[in-house]
Protein backbone atom coordinates (compact mmCIF):
# COMPACT_ATOMS: atom_id res chain seq x y z
CA UNK A 1 0.00 0.00 0.00
CA UNK A 2 1.16 3.46 -0.78
CA UNK A 3 0.75 6.02 1.48
CA UNK A 4 -0.89 9.41 0.67
CA UNK A 5 0.67 12.79 0.41
CA UNK A 6 -0.82 15.98 1.87
CA UNK A 7 -1.33 18.94 -0.40
CA UNK A 8 2.07 21.34 -0.56
CA UNK A 9 0.04 24.46 0.84
CA UNK A 10 -1.34 22.15 3.64
CA UNK A 11 2.40 21.20 4.79
CA UNK A 12 3.64 24.58 4.66
CA UNK A 13 1.16 26.30 6.57
CA UNK A 14 1.22 23.50 9.25
CA UNK A 15 4.94 23.64 9.21
CA UNK A 16 4.68 27.82 9.94
CA UNK A 17 2.27 27.60 12.69
CA UNK A 18 4.90 24.73 13.91
CA UNK A 19 7.60 27.49 13.70
CA UNK A 20 5.24 30.06 15.28
CA UNK A 21 4.21 27.96 18.30
CA UNK A 22 8.44 27.02 18.84
CA UNK A 23 9.34 30.57 18.91
CA UNK A 24 6.88 31.54 21.55
CA UNK A 25 7.33 27.80 23.47
CA UNK A 26 10.86 28.74 24.85
CA UNK A 27 12.52 27.02 27.80
CA UNK A 28 13.92 29.54 30.66
CA UNK A 29 15.42 27.89 33.39
CA UNK A 30 18.15 29.65 35.92
CA UNK A 31 18.71 25.85 37.22
CA UNK A 32 20.93 24.22 34.69
CA UNK A 33 19.87 21.31 33.25
CA UNK A 34 23.20 18.32 32.90
CA UNK A 35 23.53 16.95 29.62
CA UNK A 36 22.37 13.16 29.90
CA UNK A 37 23.45 12.00 26.00
CA UNK A 38 26.39 10.36 27.34
CA UNK A 39 24.79 8.34 29.53
CA UNK A 40 23.92 4.88 28.91
CA UNK A 41 20.02 3.33 29.57
CA UNK A 42 19.29 0.62 32.13
CA UNK A 43 17.71 -2.75 30.39
CA UNK A 44 14.56 -1.45 32.48
CA UNK A 45 14.72 2.02 30.84
CA UNK A 46 15.44 0.86 27.30
CA UNK A 47 12.10 -1.74 27.75
CA UNK A 48 9.91 1.43 28.70
CA UNK A 49 10.58 3.33 25.67
CA UNK A 50 10.21 0.25 23.46
CA UNK A 51 6.67 -0.32 25.19
CA UNK A 52 5.87 3.23 24.78
CA UNK A 53 6.91 3.11 21.24
CA UNK A 54 4.64 0.01 20.73
CA UNK A 55 1.52 1.47 22.40
CA UNK A 56 2.43 5.03 20.68
CA UNK A 57 3.08 3.97 17.16
CA UNK A 58 2.03 0.84 17.34
CA UNK A 59 4.74 -0.78 15.67
CA UNK A 60 6.14 -4.27 15.58
CA UNK A 61 9.12 -5.81 17.08
CA UNK A 62 11.20 -5.75 14.06
CA UNK A 63 9.69 -2.02 13.37
CA UNK A 64 11.11 -0.91 16.74
CA UNK A 65 14.22 -3.03 15.83
CA UNK A 66 15.00 -1.15 12.53
CA UNK A 67 13.91 2.33 13.65
CA UNK A 68 16.34 2.01 16.62
CA UNK A 69 19.36 0.17 14.55
CA UNK A 70 19.21 -3.15 16.85
CA UNK A 71 18.21 -6.87 15.89
CA UNK A 72 14.94 -7.99 17.17
CA UNK A 73 17.40 -10.41 19.55
CA UNK A 74 18.72 -6.97 21.23
CA UNK A 75 14.90 -5.39 21.92
CA UNK A 76 14.47 -9.07 23.92
CA UNK A 77 17.00 -9.02 25.30
CA UNK A 78 16.59 -5.39 27.00
CA UNK A 79 12.90 -6.75 27.61
CA UNK A 80 13.82 -9.12 29.65
CA UNK A 81 16.52 -6.94 31.76
CA UNK A 82 19.76 -8.51 29.51
CA UNK A 83 22.57 -5.98 28.52
CA UNK A 84 22.04 -2.54 29.22
CA UNK A 85 21.57 -0.66 25.84
CA UNK A 86 25.72 1.13 25.29
CA UNK A 87 25.97 4.88 24.96
CA UNK A 88 25.08 4.89 20.97
CA UNK A 89 21.81 3.14 21.33
CA UNK A 90 21.20 5.04 24.55
CA UNK A 91 21.26 8.18 22.36
CA UNK A 92 18.94 6.74 19.90
CA UNK A 93 16.91 5.69 22.34
CA UNK A 94 16.50 9.04 24.03
CA UNK A 95 15.77 10.66 20.28
CA UNK A 96 12.90 8.32 19.87
CA UNK A 97 11.57 8.57 22.96
CA UNK A 98 11.56 12.45 22.69
CA UNK A 99 9.48 11.71 19.28
CA UNK A 100 6.84 9.52 21.29
CA UNK A 101 6.54 12.39 23.85
CA UNK A 102 6.36 14.86 21.26
CA UNK A 103 3.52 12.75 19.44
CA UNK A 104 1.36 12.40 22.66
CA UNK A 105 0.88 16.25 22.95
CA UNK A 106 -0.21 16.73 19.36
CA UNK A 107 -2.72 13.60 19.51
CA UNK A 108 -4.26 11.30 21.85
CA UNK A 109 -4.75 9.00 19.04
CA UNK A 110 -1.97 5.90 18.15
CA UNK A 111 0.29 7.46 15.65
CA UNK A 112 -0.22 4.37 13.42
CA UNK A 113 -2.02 5.60 10.23
CA UNK A 114 0.34 8.36 10.60
CA UNK A 115 3.28 6.61 10.60
CA UNK A 116 2.37 5.46 6.73
CA UNK A 117 1.38 9.04 5.08
CA UNK A 118 3.70 9.90 2.73
CA UNK A 119 6.03 13.00 2.74
CA UNK A 120 8.33 13.82 0.01
CA UNK A 121 7.66 10.55 -1.13
CA UNK A 122 8.88 8.83 1.81
CA UNK A 123 6.57 7.42 4.81
CA UNK A 124 6.97 8.89 8.23
CA UNK A 125 7.97 5.50 9.38
CA UNK A 126 11.06 5.26 6.61
CA UNK A 127 12.27 8.65 7.68
CA UNK A 128 12.42 6.89 11.48
CA UNK A 129 14.04 4.29 10.12
CA UNK A 130 16.99 6.42 8.68
CA UNK A 131 20.81 5.86 10.15
CA UNK A 132 20.29 9.43 11.42
CA UNK A 133 17.01 10.92 12.33
CA UNK A 134 16.03 14.53 11.58
CA UNK A 135 14.52 15.03 14.45
CA UNK A 136 13.05 18.61 13.46
CA UNK A 137 11.72 17.74 10.13
CA UNK A 138 10.00 14.72 11.94
CA UNK A 139 8.45 16.63 14.30
CA UNK A 140 6.85 19.43 11.79
CA UNK A 141 5.90 16.09 10.14
CA UNK A 142 4.13 14.82 13.18
CA UNK A 143 2.32 18.51 14.15
CA UNK A 144 0.92 17.57 10.23
CA UNK A 145 0.24 14.13 10.28
CA UNK A 146 -1.51 14.40 13.90
CA UNK A 147 -3.91 17.04 12.46
CA UNK A 148 -5.04 14.44 9.73
CA UNK A 149 -5.33 11.55 12.17
CA UNK A 150 -7.39 13.68 14.71
CA UNK A 151 -9.47 15.03 12.24
CA UNK A 152 -10.24 11.23 10.84
CA UNK A 153 -10.65 10.04 13.81
CA UNK A 154 -13.16 12.79 14.69
CA UNK A 155 -15.02 11.85 11.20
CA UNK A 156 -15.25 8.39 12.35
CA UNK A 157 -16.55 9.14 15.66
CA UNK A 158 -19.19 11.58 14.35
CA UNK A 159 -20.56 8.74 12.16
CA UNK A 160 -20.22 6.23 15.04
CA UNK A 161 -21.79 8.26 17.22
CA UNK A 162 -24.99 9.02 14.73
CA UNK A 163 -25.29 4.93 14.39
CA UNK A 164 -24.60 5.95 10.27
CA UNK A 165 -22.45 3.43 7.81
CA UNK A 166 -21.31 5.97 5.00
CA UNK A 167 -18.64 4.89 2.62
CA UNK A 168 -15.13 5.01 4.97
CA UNK A 169 -12.30 5.53 2.60
CA UNK A 170 -9.59 3.13 3.21
CA UNK A 171 -7.72 5.36 5.67
CA UNK A 172 -10.74 5.70 7.54
CA UNK A 173 -10.92 2.04 7.75
CA UNK A 174 -7.28 1.87 9.32
CA UNK A 175 -7.64 3.94 11.87
CA UNK A 176 -11.09 2.25 13.20
CA UNK A 177 -8.34 0.42 15.16
CA UNK A 178 -8.33 2.67 17.55
CA UNK A 179 -11.37 2.17 18.39
CA UNK A 180 -11.73 -1.89 18.84
CA UNK A 181 -10.61 -2.65 22.35
CA UNK A 182 -7.79 -4.52 22.48
CA UNK A 183 -7.82 -7.43 25.16
CA UNK A 184 -5.48 -7.02 27.48
CA UNK A 185 -2.57 -9.10 27.22
CA UNK A 186 -1.65 -12.63 29.75
CA UNK A 187 2.19 -12.33 30.93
Amino acid sequence: MTGRSLPEAVYHGVMEHYDNLQNHCTLKSTVPIPDLSSVSLTAEEASDIVDSLTVTFGLSTTDIASILCVARQTIYAWSRGGNPPNSANSQRLRQVERLVQHWTTLSEHSAKLALKIEFDGESLLSKLQKEVVEETEIQHIMAIAAKQVNETKAKIAKRIARGSRPEVSEADMMSLEAFIPKPPKND
